[in-house]
């Protein structure tokens, strides 16, 4: 069977495992749970934290902060193409004057912590 008639969790596994049977030093993974089950979702996770305590390096774009916050030891917010924030959680924290969730700090340092109105 070919790979392009794989669902996309089993895609996302398979390009998962391509990149890292070789063992890099460097990962550069965009979106790693995209489209995965969320028990899949958390082996990921699981493979990404111990490769971080591994001493290798993982460049992480993703939207779900809540796993940014768990898996990355350095943080970087984008807004509008433009790095606005980064440093170690702790430091962003210090920085916004509050402990508090990354997708919470996100919100403040993208000036967008209410959520727009809806329409009736």
């Amino acid at each position: 069977e070919f790979a392009v008639n794989y669902s996309t969790g089993m895609r996302k596994r398979l390009g998962l495992a391509c990149a890292l049977v070789h063992d890099p030093q460097v990962l550069i993974l965009d979106e790693p749970t995209n489209g995965l089950d969320p028990r899949a979702a958390a082996m990921v996770q699981a493979l990404l934290q111990r490769w971080r305590d591994g001493g290798k390096t993982i460049l992480l774009s993703t939207h779900i902060l809540g796993m940014a916050e768990q898996a990355c030891s350095r943080i970087g917010i984008l807004h509008r193409g433009c790095l606005i924030a980064d440093g170690p959680l702790s430091e962003l924290r210090q920085r916004a004057g509050r402990q508090a969730s990354l997708e919470a700090l996100f919100l403040q340092f993208t000036d967008e912590a209410a959520p727009p109105e809806l329409p009736p």
